[in-house]
């Protein structure tokens, strides 16, 4: 207001509009600015959360299966295939034996192709100091031998029993978790065995380990690479996530860094001991805050300036004719005679459309609001959506990148399958008598009988096939019988010992499918043998992969995609937004993309907030304009009135404005005018002042006349008003699909409408039973659906009449007494029926009743009319109708023929029954 004073003091009126409208505008810009970083916070949230919650499942899933893989491993390192060789007593035997042996068992072990960044180290522990004891560092050929470790030794100092409290589950040792058993007094003084049983501890401890706990007679420890579950994460991990590993004891055994992880969730890794931990270390803003501010700042300054000089020009214009007059009325002050002559229309600013000058300062105003807030919401709209689709693109990169790495763990897996099954001693059993002498060829005629058993992770494969180099079938898990189903082509067999697949294999169902096949030799005597293993894995192989809100394709180096349920939905219209990329370490290409659903539904939120906003500016605008206009404008409305007066013979000076701008000058020359002309006029300024005192009171009279009338009319209109505006929003309701909406402003309506009904005081059962629905309607909308209301009444009843509003007072005491404090179960009943020619009306509740000495208190109240203590009125404040007021009603309409009374129990529910003449009056 000090701003607006001194404006209007010192500061011409084209500067005092231009500020104004310079004013709004700046309001304008910043509601939008605010408009834009909401909805930028709210996409930055959702895409925050889309983010987490994929990016964790991944992980999630990735240690799943990298555990699985484990699982399977130790149990077929346990089959009688490897660990026989630690149950002979090897160390007994000539050492060409031994060695023969030796070389085998490195042999199958190598045949598995395990993973150097899965595993680090295998022991083998035998039970006795005659049996061996091997170290199998994974990546390099042989093994390390134990000299003096075996099972007898360590169940000595009680470290085997360690190793069996902990089988098949992965922990880490600390230094104190073994030391104490090296120090164990059963150990003598056998400084060679404390030395080495002290290297074999030390390789333990702080390491990952997992046994079989001495299954079949044989120690197996697999000590896990110290990065083992960082392979369910992409090589350039982000740094904005945290992960780690713990059991069910909270020991930590794995972090994706050293930093603690705070706030965050954890996942239990069902059905495994373990669970997994996320959180984000840092918040997510792709953007830069600098840049975007930037922008805004430019924008908002350009937006300023044109609206500046927009206003400027107009106000300048509009207000060029003021002086002029100005200058014309200081010439006739300062003359000693009367000027005659009058001013020339000419001075009016032409306009198509004839203004007023306030109506010219409200389009000022107007545009100065809208025009910015139009172009600006334009432009800023373009900004934010920039901002949020680089966020978007982004986010929808790196859970790609997760996904990739997903894919690729499960190919690995299948590799790991078929690998294997190849180092199975059923298979090789199987191809010993196929490709050895004493079976006579040809060998697809063999009848081999020996049946491969399941391994633990033939759960995701479908079946396996074994051919020769011919493409016959020699064995298959399914249909061995009848092996004629199963035929490689000759395309189908590459000349390669990597794995690979084909996409377009038919099985043994007819079904195209994708498998994976891996060449394998073998030597007999016969020399060397080529065979094919085809391994088909199930549909759900990569079935969990697909994101959250996301559609996966998996697609084979020729673009073909690999399985028909990664299709996308039909909802994924063309303005999805997507990636591509490769999976790591595999020919095969995948894209992600992701639904524009929720982004079109934010956007429309941003849209509708700005029309919002558009139409609140305007009405601002306007609002503004008015009161800052009248300010503005006192001293010409004050002159305009005094002008009018002189027209009457009424000459009175106008107040002067002590400003130095163009309505003061008027002012001042005006009142120069007055002062001349009321010494000629002076004689007849009693009757007109007369006259104008009987008009002011005729105009007071009309105007208290019209606003009598009006409020006549606003009181007959109101009701109506209320239906037809509960009316258009239940439409508009059903038009946009809330039912449940539209189904609540119909009750409220009906409701209302039967409240202020005056037309009778009896109705029949079957309105007044609406009526209550429509009350019970309203209370379930609002408490969730907390209570269940039951009506039970024969049709024939419904068009007995009743004393309006009798059921729906009761109602509302079970509600707000019997219910109090039910948070489910609430249950409600109306039951009616007709006896001995009286209506009886039971309402019944399953609340938390009363005790006998109330319930004798509100009977005696009841039976006397007087007024109930105010705990038992339907209205907290008082101004409801309680049961009293429907007991005092049902007494003076049926004349002492009608019967209340309430029954209640603690903790029983109350029934409050009435008793009415069926035909009465």
């Amino acid at each position: 207001m000090a701003i607006s004073r001194w404006l209007s003091k010192h500061s011409p009126t084209p500067w005092r509009i231009v500020a104004v409208s310079v004013m709004l505008t700046i309001l304008a810009q910043i509601v939008m600015v605010q408009i834009g970083l909401t909805y930028v916070n709210s996409m930055n949230r959702m895409i925050e959360d889309n983010r987490k919650s994929n990016v964790s499942t991944q992980f999630y899933h990735n240690t799943l299966l990298q555990l699985g893989e484990i699982d399977h491993l130790l149990q077929l390192l346990q089959t009688p295939y490897f660990s026989t060789y630690f149950q002979e007593s090897l160390l007994y035997r000539d050492a060409h034996f031994a060695a023969v042996h030796r070389a085998e068992l490195s042999a199958k072990l190598n045949a598995l192709h395990l993973s150097p960044d899965l595993v680090h180290r295998i022991y083998f522990i035998g039970g006795d100091a005659g049996q061996a004891a091997w170290i199998k560092d994974i990546g390099q050929d042989g093994f390390a031998e134990l000299p003096n470790i075996r099972m007898d030794l360590l169940q000595k100092i009680h470290m085997s029993e360690r190793f069996l409290e902990d089988h098949n589950r992965i922990v880490k040792y600390s230094s104190q978790d073994l030391s104490k058993f090296i120090d164990s007094r059963h150990l003598a003084q056998d400084k060679t065995v404390i030395r080495e049983l002290r290297l074999f501890t030390e390789n333990l401890k702080n390491r990952m380990i997992i046994s079989n706990g001495n299954m079949n007679g044989v120690l197996i420890l697999m000590q896990l690479q110290d990065d083992f579950f960082r392979t369910g994460l992409p090589l350039l991990q982000s740094e904005a996530f945290s992960f780690s590993v713990e059991d069910t004891q909270g020991n930590r055994l794995w972090s994706s860094d050293d930093a603690p992880v705070g706030q965050a969730s954890a996942k239990e890794l069902s059905p495994y001991p373990y669970k997994v931990t996320f959180a984000p270390a840092t918040p997510i803003v792709h953007y830069s805050i600098f840049t975007l501010w930037n922008r805004l700042i430019w924008l908002f300054c350009a937006t300023v300036v044109v609206t500046f000089g927009i206003s400027f020009f107009y106000a300048k214009r509009t207000l060029d004719s003021f002086l002029l007059l100005s200058r014309k009325m200081k010439e006739q002050s300062r003359g000693d005679r009367w000027d005659s002559k009058s001013i020339s229309e000419e001075w009016i600013p032409k306009s198509i459309i004839p203004l007023t000058l306030r109506q010219r300062l409200l389009v000022i105003f107007s545009l100065a609001a809208m025009l910015p807030t139009l172009t600006g919401g334009w432009l800023y709209s373009g900004l934010f959506n920039q901002v949020v689709q680089k966020q978007m693109g982004l986010m929808i990169g790196e859970i790609g990148t997760y996904t990739g790495v997903s894919i690729q763990n499960r190919i690995d897996s299948m590799n790991h399958l078929i690998n294997q099954i190849h180092a199975s001693e059923p298979l090789q059993i199987l191809l010993k008598r196929t490709y050895n002498s004493e079976i006579p060829e040809p060998m697809s005629d063999v009848s081999v009988n020996v049946s491969i058993p399941m391994l633990a992770g033939l759960n995701e494969a479908e079946y396996f096939v074994l051919f020769d180099a011919g493409g016959q079938a020699v064995y298959s898990s399914i249909f061995s019988d009848n092996r004629d189903l199963f035929r490689l082509e000759p395309g189908e067999m590459r000349n390669t010992d990597e794995a690979y697949w084909i996409n377009g294999y038919k099985d043994a169902f007819n079904t195209i499918k994708p498998a994976l096949i891996k060449r394998f030799a073998y030597r007999s005597d016969r020399g060397l043998s080529v065979y094919y293993l085809l391994l088909v894995p199930r549909e759900s192989l990569f079935e969990k992969l697909s994101p959250l809100g996301f559609a996966l394709q998996i697609k084979d180096s020729f673009g073909t995609q690999i399985y028909p349920y990664d299709r996308f939905p039909p909802e994924f219209g063309a303005g999805a937004m997507q990636w591509s990329g490769r999976v790591p370490e595999s020919d095969w290409r995948m894209e992600v993309s992701y639904s524009n659903d929720r982004i079109v539904y934010k956007n429309r939120e941003y849209k509708y907030a700005f029309l919002l906003i558009i139409a609140i500016v305007w009405l601002l605008s306007i609002v503004l304009a008015l009161t800052i206009t009248a300010f503005l404008l006192k001293p010409l409305r004050e002159l305009k009135r005094m002008m009018a007066l002189a027209g009457e013979g009424k000459f009175y000076q106008a107040t002067i404005d002590k400003g130095r701008n163009e309505i003061a000058e008027i002012v001042r020359s005006y009142n120069g005018m007055i002062r001349q002309l009321a010494e000629v006029v002076h004689q007849n300024m009693n009757v007109m002042e007369e006259n104008a005192n009987i008009k002011i009171r005729e105009t007071e009279l009309l105007s208290t006349k019209a606003l009598a009338e009006l409020k006549m009319l606003q009181a007959q209109i109101k009701p109506h008003f209320l239906y037809n505006t509960l009316e258009a929003i239940n439409m508009r309701c059903m038009r946009t699909g809330n039912r449940d909406i539209g189904m609540m402003v119909t009750a409220l309506a009906d409701l209302f409408r039967y409240s202020i009904s005056n037309d009778t005081e009896v109705v029949t059962l079957d309105n007044e039973l609406d009526h209550v629905r429509n009350y019970m309607a309203i209370q379930q909308f609002r408490t969730g659906n907390l209570y269940t209301f039951q009506i039970d009444v024969p049709k024939e009843l419904l068009a007995a009449s009743v004393v309006k509003f009798i059921l729906q007072p009761i109602v509302e005491n079970c509600l707000k007494h019997g219910l109090e404090g039910f948070d489910e179960e609430g249950w409600i009943g109306i039951k009616i029926r007709s006896e001995a020619g009286c209506l009886r009306i039971e309402v019944s509740d399953n609340g938390i009743g009363m005790d006998s000495v109330r319930l004798t208190q509100l009977n005696n109240e009841l039976e006397k009319g007087t007024e109930i203590h105010r705990d038992h009125k339907s209205d907290e404040g008082g101004g409801g109708i309680g049961l009293s007021n429907v007991s005092h009603r049902l007494r003076l309409y049926y004349k002492d023929q009608a019967v209340m009374n309430v029954v209640s129990e603690p903790m029983r529910g109350t029934r409050t029954l009435i008793e009415l003449p069926l035909n009465f009056g």
